[in-house]
């Protein structure tokens, strides 16, 4: 454990002692020294916070996460500002609301890496994820950066959390290591690896008890079996009810379950190699860039392509193409310094929200300009019903989204993208009643419709984005990584007179 020496605490930036220390000092005497903890920001790939254990799933998969949730905080209501990792990971670390394509982080704001770097931080990032690779602007910030792809554009690794873990330690390792005064610089470490991200892998380690029949059922029951038949394609005379092909998918959905087991008893064979480097002051973040859709909604497709669809295509899993609950709503888990330990919190957060509440951890100076919200008050105590935020949004292409909290009530409109091409009809959905988005109730309760229109129009006027499109990697060229990672239908960077 680092232990700061005169030296340098004279040549390191002036840090800011957080607000519960000096209340701390003032009641008790003479103030303690800081001392800023190292920091593992782990962004799990498409990680569906229902999968995880603190967040009610049943099945077991997560007992790592499910620990650091018991020792930290564990916000329930955690959500993504978009339901793919572009716009997303822009979203969270520049802590800026996405309301048009991002295809990098703003040059003119300042990244969390930034922050950190510019504190006195040793910065070190390893992704699994090409659409990060260096010149992307994502590397901004970072003493090493370890990306998937080499200069060469050919994969150097998998990019399995094992993987990951092997290829930074070297570089974990020299950033770790003391200097001649036996202390060394505070360590912020992002890591990013590509599973749960399709295609799902599957564990045959974890079928004898985890089996495809103990995966929980589509609700409401035969749901799917009504789908089909209302809107879908004629079912073959050797199945005619789809039994197969519906089971087919349990069987993808329960591969999708183990790949999250998989991931976490991976986090944990990393925290413990992270211990025997010396990271015992460690401040661990749990996040998500998005969720995932596993065959809980119909594809959006014209009527009569549905018709021509197999179930497995007629469903729709993946993510980046709806604002669905299942595609945004991600997990947010605090345990270390500075967090109160076995602590729940309902209130709405957002991905947004992690900049500035982890700097405001680790005593750095907050940067101008976020648009997310410091948690560690909410942690804290100190904030008064009521004085929380009252709406969640996000963004895709062709849409946006914008939850009302107080009401449950959740609009969807499209984008002049989304109108041009008939995708992201207004809707709106009481999520209290309706959790899984079945009924449109827009031309039932026109009047709430118009009320949320107005106050997403004037969330659009504030945060507005449009203009802060950057070059940088083509079009062409993020197509290319894309249609790599199974988005081959993904419309990206295309000029706005396209969209």
């Amino acid at each position: 454990m680092r232990r700061s020496s005169p030296s340098d605490r004279l040549t390191q930036p002036t840090r800011r002692i957080p607000l519960a220390l000096l209340l701390f000092a003032a009641c008790s005497g003479p103030e303690p020294e800081f001392q800023q903890p190292d920091v593992l920001f782990l962004v799990v790939d498409t990680l569906r916070a229902d999968r995880l254990g603190s967040y009610g799933y049943e099945r077991g998969l997560t007992p790592v996460m499910d620990r650091l949730a018991e020792e930290g905080s564990v916000f329930t209501r955690a959500s993504a500002q978009a339901p793919w990792t572009v716009p997303s990971m822009c979203s969270m670390v520049t802590s800026q609301y996405p309301t048009a394509l991002f295809e990098h982080p703003d040059e003119s704001r300042t990244t969390l890496a930034e922050a950190f770097k510019q504190a006195g931080y040793t910065t070190v990032g390893v992704v699994a994820n090409a659409l990060l690779d260096p010149g992307t602007g994502f590397e901004r910030g970072f003493d090493v950066y370890i990306p998937r792809e080499g200069a060469d554009g050919k994969r150097k690794m998998p990019g399995h959390f094992d993987a990951v873990a092997s290829w930074v330690d070297e570089a974990l390792v020299n950033a770790l290591a003391h200097d001649e005064n036996g202390g060394r610089k505070p360590l912020f470490l992002y890591a990013q690896p590509s599973d749960p991200h399709a295609p799902y892998h599957g564990r045959q380690q974890f079928l004898a008890d985890q089996p495809v029949s103990s995966v929980p059922p589509i609700l409401p029951e035969n749901w799917q079996e009504e789908m089909l038949a209302a809107q879908g394609p004629t079912a073959p005379a050797d199945d005619p009810e789809w039994s197969e092909a519906l089971q087919n998918i349990q069987r993808q959905r329960n591969a999708y379950d183990h790949d999250v087991r998989f991931t976490d008893a991976a986090l944990g064979r990393w925290l413990k190699r992270l211990e025997e480097l010396g990271m015992d002051n460690l401040l661990v973040v749990i996040a998500s860039d998005h969720g995932e859709e596993l065959w809980e909604n119909v594809t959006p497709a014209p009527a009569d392509r549905l018709k021509e669809m197999p179930p497995k295509a007629f469903f729709f899993q993946s993510h980046g193409y709806s604002l669905a609950e299942q595609a945004l709503r991600t997990p947010i888990i605090l345990s270390g310094p500075g967090v109160p330990a076995g602590r729940r919190f309902p209130e709405p957060v957002e991905n947004v929200d992690l900049f500035p509440t982890l700097v405001s951890l680790c005593g750095l100076e907050r940067p101008d300009d976020l648009h997310g919200m410091d948690l560690t008050p909410l942690m804290q105590g100190r904030v008064e019903p009521g004085d929380w935020r009252l709406e969640t949004y996000a963004y895709v292409n062709h849409g946006f989204s914008m939850r009302d909290e107080a009401s449950g009530l959740k609009l969807v409109l499209p984008t002049p993208f989304g109108m041009e091409r008939g995708l992201s009809p207004p809707q709106l959905f009481d999520l209290n009643a309706d959790p899984r988005e079945r009924t449109n109730l827009v031309e039932q309760r026109t009047e709430d419709a118009n009320r949320l229109t107005q106050r997403l129009m004037q969330y659009l006027e504030r945060y507005d984005s449009s203009g802060e499109r950057l070059e940088g990697t083509s079009a062409e060229e993020m197509r290319r990584k894309m249609a790599e990672m199974g988005y081959a239908g993904m419309l990206v960077g295309e000029d706005e007179g396209d969209r």
